[in-house]
């Protein structure tokens, strides 16, 4: 079938086609690459086989999301469970992609009402790790309106957004509902406690952090990064060296680059530059540039030039095109007064068409998020 479809006979490709209805054949990805005979002989072989595999789906609902035809995703992913055909990754990314691409969200979820815990926890997440997570609130709220049982999977993705969004008192709402219903749902997810100590980490709620640790919920890499985290937004410094302390000796977890750039990041904002660049120098690991553009920051907070050359050195050798650790540089040789290499960096931003794109934050306020961009 191959080769006639390359020669694009479509006559017998269409007589081998029911040669395959006949014989109960599968298609698999040898039989649908009919391809070069374009999209309808591909979708009448589809619909036309009695079985079908995980490869045939994954094949149609892929081309599908590559249209940004989500109605239609939904409908083949949906069709393909109910032939009890069990989705491999590549259908999830596409299910997701689909997702991604539509710039419609309304809609979408109007597509979707009544339809698996699956795709709704697609959508949550499609929507999250594009930094959408006004859009993860609002397909909640449509879940609950219409009363659906979020998954572990689902309130993961909430209880993430909450904290991204610096939200607090709704993420203690949310993790009061799953308090509450933890009983009669499977709820019990050593990924869905890390983000709720995320939460209270990151939005500066350090004791009721601590209060979950000692009630037994186990850390992780993750929880440890968490709290860090909010000590690095925090300035607590002494606390962030006791936790990084306790990882490694108590729990027997090896610091990585997340953990590293934290500390490197509250010690050289509290001024501490010296002690940030021998934790640097203690790595285990090789610094990336998260690690680096931390101590360049924090150089540029205490006009530190001369190590702030040092660290924009080794940021240029990783991520030479990245707009932001020049903007920081050509602010720390502004504040030493070197204008001569200020108008040096400008112009090879210019050189290069670096645009830097504006900053945004959200804050609830009378119980509604209010958008602020700078």
């Amino acid at each position: 079938m191959s080769a006639y479809a390359g020669a694009g006979d479509a006559r017998e490709v269409s007589r081998l086609m029911s040669s395959m209805r006949i014989d109960e054949c599968k298609p698999s990805a040898v039989t649908l690459t009919v391809g070069p005979l374009g999209w309808t002989m591909l979708v009448r072989l589809f619909e036309q086989s009695p079985r079908r595999e995980a490869v045939s789906w994954n094949i149609i609902i892929s081309e599908y999301s590559a249209e940004g035809n989500v109605p239609k995703v939904v409908e083949m992913y949906e069709r393909m469970r109910r032939e009890e055909v069990y989705p491999t990754c590549e259908t999830l990314t596409a299910v997701v992609a689909a997702f991604t691409q539509s710039r419609s969200l309304q809609q979408d979820v109007q597509g979707i009402q009544g339809k698996s815990s699956c795709i709704w926890s697609a959508m949550i997440w499609a929507c999250f790790h594009h930094g959408r997570f006004l859009d993860v609130i609002n397909v909640f709220g449509q879940m609950m309106e219409l009363s659906l049982v979020p998954t572990t999977d689902v309130l993961q993705g909430v209880i993430l957004s909450y904290t991204e969004l610096g939200a607090l008192r709704f993420g203690k709402a949310t993790h009061g509902y799953i308090i509450r219903n933890s009983k009669t749902a499977e709820l019990d997810s050593s990924a869905l406690e890390t983000s709720i100590v995320k939460l209270y980490a990151r939005c500066g709620n350090i004791h009721l952090a601590e209060r979950m640790l000692e009630e037994g919920v186990r850390p992780n890499p993750v929880t440890f990064l968490s709290l860090l985290s909010a000590c690095s937004h925090s300035g607590l410094v002494s606390e962030a060296r006791e936790l990084f302390d306790c990882m490694r000796r108590k729990f027997g977890i090896s610091p990585e680059l997340g953990h590293y750039t934290c500390m490197v990041d509250v010690l050289g904002r509290s001024g501490n530059l010296q002690e940030a660049v021998q934790v640097i120098r203690d790595m285990k690991v090789m610094p990336d540039s998260r690690i680096w553009g931390a101590l360049l920051a924090s150089c540029r907070t205490h006009s530190d030039s001369k190590l702030a050359d040092f660290a924009a050195q080794k940021l240029m050798e990783l991520e030479p095109d990245n707009v932001g650790y020049h903007v920081v540089l050509s602010n720390v040789q502004a504040g030493g007064g070197k204008w001569g290499n200020v108008e040096d960096i400008r112009r090879s931003m210019v050189e290069a068409k670096m645009l830097k794109c504006p900053a945004w934050s959200c804050v609830p306020e009378m119980g509604s998020p209010l958008i602020c961009e700078d």
